[in-house]
């Protein structure tokens, strides 16, 4: 299910556990777009088949399907002001990339567009204000630094093998912010900064 934390009141709110009929398939990573509109993965971790999917949670509580045909569709985020949308897919090991309609809700010429590799592969994925993606790469220890030609440029080494998400602090105070499974870290990489931005010009 997706659902809605109120720190004030201490209260949930379930938002979606269904779409097209069917129980939603272990929802992962999410963003949101400038409309409102809530983009999540539902990656099939139980076997080895394409069943993986890509969904969106409108404003006003709909959920449809905007990509299937993966397999375990992870981290995700929105580049080019919010018209394109990365999405990464673990098991193989690769990003995909297409253009984003906020308005109808839809993910269009999806391209498999880069190879990031790793033991396991790609996780969560911020924006950096160089315009370059920090990739989470599980199994590896590493964020791996992808430009917008879709080639890796970098990669910074962690202290354990399997980060999972990642996040830019935008005041500029604490950088990268990544948690590690592995060794069970929260992991700060001040030198990454000075924060978070959505420009990126194809």
């Amino acid at each position: 299910a997706i659902r809605r934390f109120d720190p004030v009141t201490e209260s949930w709110d379930t938002l979606a556990e269904v779409v097209d009929g069917q129980r939603l398939q272990t929802p992962n990573d999410l963003c949101f777009d400038r409309q409102g509109n809530l983009i999540f993965t539902c990656p099939n971790y139980a076997s080895e088949t394409a069943t993986g999917y890509i969904c969106s949670l409108s404003a006003d509580g709909v959920v449809k399907k905007i990509g299937e045909g993966f397999f375990r569709p992870n981290g995700l985020e929105l580049v080019a002001d919010g018209s394109e949308l990365v999405v990464g897919d673990t098991y193989q090991k690769a990003l995909f990339k297409g253009t984003w309609d906020a308005q109808s809700s839809a993910w269009n010429q999806v391209e498999r567009w880069a190879e990031v590799g790793g033991r396991e592969g790609p996780d969560g994925m911020p924006l950096g204000q160089d315009v370059l993606l920090y990739v989470a790469i599980y199994g590896d220890g590493v964020i791996r630094l992808v430009d917008q030609q879709g080639q890796v440029s970098k990669e910074l080494l962690l202290p354990g093998r399997n980060p999972t998400n990642a996040a830019i602090d935008p005041a500029g105070k604490l950088g990268l912010v990544v948690t590690e499974a592995e060794k069970g870290l929260l992991l700060s990489l001040p030198q990454v900064q000075p924060g978070a931005v959505t420009r990126w010009h194809p």
